[in-house]
């Protein structure tokens, strides 16, 4: 059984336990069978698509990445971090690596094994390597994250096993569960290319591909952003 078998099991064995612990909580009561519906065709469509893996990369209309007032700094322009995002981070407390520093983060994902491209160890040893000589420490905390890590921490923002017991209190979890999932597709793009955080303005720059060079050279450009 191949890897990628193996890891579309692990998604439905996850998604058939929360299930089950949803409806013997009393957890899924709040929640009509279109709810559940919606969360089994998602599945089911990007399970069937070639490109699928564990960090969803694609386009999702329920997360904005609004570009009003954004700083322009030479070439590159930033984006706004979507509020919704911000707001999971605050409510969850989550990744206070990056959403609570006081310098911009540079946050990416790389796998150790050197054998994915698209989580490339050639380009994290680039850009590690930059790092070393302590210049550019001054400007930036550097956060990468091992896929392993990444993907295991991510299984732990799936719901809530927590029963509400009133419409407001269900209320309140269903805000924490759609910002915690905002919060998550924000990091999964950052993921999979090569993110450079400022929450004092609250934006970030992208470097798309972890194009090494490029990466390295918004660093210099943007160190004093």
């Amino acid at each position: 059984m191949n890897a990628k078998v193996k890891e579309i099991l692990g998604i439905f064995v996850c998604i058939g336990l929360l299930i089950g612990l949803g409806i013997y909580t009393g957890f899924f009561n709040n929640f009509g069978m279109a709810d559940v519906q919606r969360v089994l065709n998602s599945a089911f469509h990007d399970i069937s698509n070639p490109n699928f893996d564990f960090i969803k990369t694609g386009n999702d209309d329920s997360v904005s990445f609004g570009n009003k007032n954004v700083s322009t700094i030479g070439q590159y322009r930033a984006n706004n971090i979507p509020e919704q995002a911000l707001k999971g981070a605050r409510m969850s407390g989550f990744w206070p690596n990056i959403f609570k520093s006081e310098k911009k983060v540079v946050f990416y994902v790389y796998e150790p094994s050197g054998k994915s491209t698209k989580y490339s160890m050639e380009f994290h040893e680039k850009i590690k390597e930059k790092f070393k000589n302590g210049k550019l420490n001054k400007y930036y905390n550097f956060e990468p994250s091992e896929f392993a890590i990444y993907r295991n921490y991510n299984v732990g923002l799936i719901g809530s096993t927590k029963v509400c017991n009133s419409i407001e209190e269900c209320k309140n979890m269903h805000e924490l569960t759609s910002s915690r999932a905002a919060m998550q597709i924000f990091l999964d793009k950052c993921a999979a290319n090569f993110c450079i955080i400022n929450l004092k303005n609250n934006e970030f720059v992208m470097i798309r591909n972890k194009d090494a060079n490029e990466a390295i050279k918004a660093l210099n450009v943007l160190s004093g952003w």
